[in-house]
């Protein structure tokens, strides 16, 4: 049978929290990678050769969609995060002499 063990909890909300911390930037390249191509793939459709201000307008569009889809992310890690320390806490608090 398996054992409750708070240290387990602890380990997964570490790890959380330091992936939290890391998926902004890595929405953030990603968007800018995504403008960059998608909008370069516009500028030949209706230019007929790339256009440095399409491309920049993409890879400001891109970036800046990125940054907040990381955001939100991060925000719903920290939340679930939290969420197992008070299941913890909850545990602490309701134990039995």
């Amino acid at each position: 049978m398996v054992q409750y063990d708070e240290k387990i909890i602890q380990s997964y909300v570490e790890a959380m929290y330091r992936r939290a911390r890391s998926v902004t930037s890595s929405h953030f390249f990603i968007g800018l990678l995504a403008g960059l191509i998608a909008f370069a793939h516009i500028s030949t459709i209706l230019v007929g050769e790339l256009d440095l201000l399409i491309v920049a307008i993409g890879v400001l569009t891109g970036a800046f969609l990125g940054i907040g889809s990381g955001r939100a992310k991060a925000f719903q890690l920290q939340i679930q995060a939290q969420m197992a320390l008070c299941q913890v806490k909850m545990e602490q608090n309701t134990r039995k002499a």
